[in-house]
């Protein structure tokens, strides 16, 4: 387990690792909270912790929709998660547990957890697989072109995988070794595809001469299509991915920003005609936007990325007046909580009271809402701040 928070005199991000602790035995939703819990009293920061971000895996889905903080969020059901378990939903006997009765539930299995929030890397990463998976099923002229262009890859990347000779032949007529797809990396069936377009692209010729000396089919023209649309559909998921992964700039407030644009981006491809691979397009868009609609609406989100300098929200459409316009008043609201909040901690406890100041705090109320109004507009319609590095690379 990883900790991180913002350190308010630098506002950097920090991080380092909590704990790493063994969990025997199944790893049931029940078990997971169980162990989150002792961790979170061992280090003290049982009543620090805004959130715990998580994979999507139903286990840990399941630990925090039964022990977490009420988030309507989280009843999104996720397609492609890994199931540990069974979900079966128990009803527990609430009046027996608070009497100490003999409810399904005992007193010592009740856990308390904070607000819990999905991996967007991985949620992305379903994306890039398991919904980009559907496009087979949606189009059997797609799939047949699919297979075919994957078929020969995953050949090619086989043979300089396994045998030292056909690695020596691709090193000799490429001038370098190709990018395989590994589990480990998301990005890495999309890096593999990129390396082969390079080579077919610059050095056509010398590819054939290593399919022919390695005895493996050529790629024809709709595979070398497809290879190249498959690129051009799956680069802005890519790029996501890797700003979502990275550690310094991961912001919350970077996340809403960041898929907007993608799904901008995407929506923009649509434009250009796609031969082959419009079904992929498809299903990736609609992927995104379901992975991530909860998202979209979370008010801890919409605030993280209102209130950074780089974005404000500037991402917001056209269409999004409604919305602009609530955050923004969520904003002032916070704003002038914080006023408040200063202005009573500087104020003295013991002023005394008289007939001429009795009715100060009804003026000080009024010029305080101004205040925050203020300064919300005016920090939304000054520019973004351009100091600090921008980790979009579309």
């Amino acid at each position: 387990m990883t900790v991180h928070w913002i350190d308010v005199s630098t506002m950097q991000r920090q991080k380092c690792v909590l704990a790493c602790r063994r969990l025997l035995g199944r790893h049931t939703y029940n078990a997971l909270a169980k162990r989150i819990e002792i961790i979170h009293k061992d280090f003290r920061i049982e009543n620090k912790v805004a959130k715990i971000t998580t994979d999507n895996g139903n286990n840990f889905v399941k630990a925090f929709r039964v022990f977490g903080e009420v988030d309507s969020n989280d009843y999104w059901p996720e397609v492609g998660e890994e199931l540990e378990e069974d979900d079966v939903t128990v009803v527990a006997d609430i009046a027996a547990i608070l009497e100490g009765g003999s409810g399904d539930r005992s007193a010592e299995e009740l856990y308390i957890l904070p607000k819990h929030i999905r991996c967007a890397a991985h949620s992305l990463n379903l994306v890039a697989t398991t919904d980009a998976e559907k496009a087979l099923a949606s189009s059997s002229s797609y799939k047949k072109t699919c297979r075919s262009a994957f078929g020969k890859a995953r050949e090619l990347w086989y043979k300089q995988c396994r045998s030292t000779h056909a690695a020596d032949v691709i090193k000799t007529e490429l001038g370098k070794m190709l990018v395989v797809p590994t589990t480990t990396r998301w990005n890495s069936i999309f890096d593999s595809v990129s390396s082969l377009v390079t080579a077919i692209e610059g050095k056509n010729i010398e590819l054939h001469t290593v399919c022919s000396s390695l005895k493996l089919p050529m790629f024809s023209a709709t595979d070398v299509t497809f290879l190249n649309e498959y690129c051009l559909v799956m680069k802005p998921v890519a790029i996501t991915l890797d700003i979502l992964q990275a550690e310094e700039k991961a912001y919350m407030g970077l996340l809403l920003p960041v898929i907007t644009l993608c799904i901008k981006k995407l929506g923009g491809i649509r434009e250009k005609n796609l031969k082959v691979c419009e079904p992929l397009l498809e299903e990736v868009l609609n992927g995104i936007q379901a992975r991530f609609a909860a998202q979209m609406e979370d008010i801890d989100c919409l605030l993280a990325a209102a209130f950074h300098p780089q974005y404000k929200l500037s991402w917001l459409t056209a269409q999004d007046n409604v919305k602009y316009n609530w955050v923004r008043d969520k904003m002032i609201s916070i704003v002038d909580m914080n006023i408040m909040e200063e202005k009573s901690t500087n104020s003295s406890s013991d002023e005394d009271e008289n007939v001429e100041n009795f009715f100060n705090e009804l003026h000080t109320s009024t010029k305080n809402a101004m205040d925050g109004a203020m300064l919300v507009n005016n920090y939304l319609e000054s520019p973004v701040s351009q100091m600090l590095p921008n980790p979009s690379v579309f």
